[in-house]
């Protein structure tokens, strides 16, 4: 069962990468997401609001006039939870996933395996490559060993039948960035669909006597404590923090200062003080409260492709093989796996040093 199933997915991922459905799928997923951006949409708190809800059709109706109609029965106002839009974003993460599943072995492979020994087209076909004869391979080896070293590639050695095989890699391990870059955008695309099914904020108004319950928060009451402001010598504001608290039906009874810019978070909600107003019996305080499940999973996600995207660019990894034969000749062959990488005057300098430092002898071969 297993085995079909496993089939199956490499059969789906061939007909994939044939038809460049991932690629489609991102142009797709991109244009709606333009397309919504098109569009004011309206908060899904806001439609439990009929104040908000009449306040907020009312400017639409004057912005798009007659049009406001046709748009609302398109639901462009509600895009970003419509089917489409999700739909398209799933598939783009599916098809991501089957990516990951399909390539993680060949890429672990990649950057677990090192087999010492190679093939003799290794040394005709690779990028850069060299033949050499030297007077004594014991003692060039070494030398090999410690200035591949400088360069950053750890090496090792094998013998067969008198033939020693060397084998030296670096940043072997970079090939798992691709991974890393995958597994990003699936953890993006999920963190969207998340924030668009489930996230909302809403505006509210508390005040010495004017506590306010947080919606979808189980009966969570917000209340006002205190308020301080701080003032320049002139008297105009230099800053100012409230003491709100939060208390709920199971009991609980948390109190915190919140300020400017500084929101608090309380049961996955973040509470920001966006401003304040005088009244007769005292200060009100203007809040923004936001829940948003797929934040945090979005800044993982841009984190992890970002680190993805900087290890696969900057640190590609590098092979190079080396055979040396009992009768002094030495073959050597490097590759990496970005060819827009700069390695011909590195391998240049690398070969120059070794020739230098392991006194070569005539009768080099280029």
């Amino acid at each position: 069962m297993i085995r079909r199933l496993r089939n199956a997915m490499k059969r789906l991922w061939h007909f994939m990468v044939r038809v460049d459905v991932v690629s489609l799928l991102i142009l797709v997923a991109a244009l709606l997401t333009i397309f919504g951006s098109l569009f004011p949409q309206i908060p899904a708190s806001m439609e439990s609001d009929l104040q908000r809800t009449t306040a907020w059709e009312q400017e639409t109706s004057g912005r798009y006039g007659r049009l406001k109609v046709l748009f609302e029965s398109l639901g462009v106002f509600r895009f970003y939870r419509s089917p489409i839009f999700i739909l398209a974003l799933s598939l783009l993460g599916i098809s991501t996933l089957f990516c990951i599943l399909n390539r993680w072995k060949a890429l672990w492979r990649k950057a677990f395996h090192r087999e010492v020994r190679c093939s003799d087209a290794v040394f005709d076909v690779w990028d850069h490559a060299t033949t050499t004869i030297v007077e004594s391979t014991a003692g060039f080896l070494p030398e090999l060993q410690k200035k591949l070293l400088d360069h950053g590639f750890h090496s090792q050695m094998t013998s067969e039948k008198e033939i020693v095989h060397l084998r030296a890699d670096r940043y072997r391990l970079s090939p798992l960035a691709t991974l890393v870059s995958h597994l990003s955008v699936v953890l993006l695309l999920t963190g969207v669909l998340l924030s668009c099914a489930f996230s909302w904020r809403e505006e509210i108004t508390i005040g010495p006597n004017q506590p306010a319950i947080l919606a979808g928060q189980n009966g969570t009451t917000l209340y006002y404590e205190g308020f301080t402001i701080e003032r320049y010598p002139d008297g105009s504001v230099l800053s100012y923090q409230a003491k709100i608290r939060f208390a709920d039906k199971a009991g609980a009874d948390v109190q915190n200062i919140i300020r400017v810019n500084e929101p608090i978070t309380y049961n996955g909600v973040s509470v920001n003080l966006q401003g304040f107003s005088q009244a007769e019996s005292g200060e009100t305080l203007n809040l923004l409260v936001v829940h948003d499940p797929g934040y945090a999973v979005v800044i993982t996600a841009a984190f992890l492709l970002f680190l993805g995207m900087t290890v696969s660019f900057n640190f590609p990894r590098g092979r190079l093989f080396a055979r040396a034969k009992p009768d002094g000749i030495v073959r050597l062959a490097a590759q990496v796996d970005r060819r827009t990488h700069p390695f011909d005057r590195e391998f240049a300098t690398l070969i120059s040093e070794i020739k230098t430092v392991a006194a070569f002898s005539k009768g080099d071969q280029p």
